[in-house]
């Protein structure tokens, strides 16, 4: 494992997981979420989603998210009635949380990429 840690904005997910290899799309709501995108949009960077504890939380921390989940790329969004935003992502790599990046105004994560075992080494 690389101890390179980079730091993408944060997006919890409410009942979904995604793994690397899987293309998806999601509705966004939530302000910090919505700055997240918009972050990751304007510095051109990626996104880390992880899946949050409890699915009713509506603004959870750090400690009600799932340490482990995916780095992915932004595909496409599309801006919904409501104020809601569409996100098609493609997963990339897994990826852990280090630490919590505080000085932004959306929640941003260090993470640390996972990587993956190679096909050699499940024969």
């Amino acid at each position: 494992m690389s101890e390179q840690l980079i730091t993408l904005p944060l997006i919890p997910l409410r009942g979904i997981s995604i793994f690397p290899n899987m293309i998806i799309h999601f509705d966004v709501g939530r302000e910090k979420s919505k700055a997240a995108i918009e972050a990751a949009i304007e510095n051109q960077t990626d996104i880390f989603l992880a899946t949050q504890k409890d699915y009713e939380l509506e603004e959870p921390s750090i400690g009600d998210i799932y340490n482990i989940g995916t780095i992915c790329k932004i595909k496409q969004i599309i801006k919904l009635p409501n104020d809601i935003i569409r996100v098609l992502v493609e997963g990339t790599d897994r990826g852990e949380i280090k630490g919590l990046d505080t000085e932004k105004q959306n929640l941003q994560v260090c993470v640390e990429r996972i990587e993956e075992p190679s096909n050699d080494e499940y024969d």
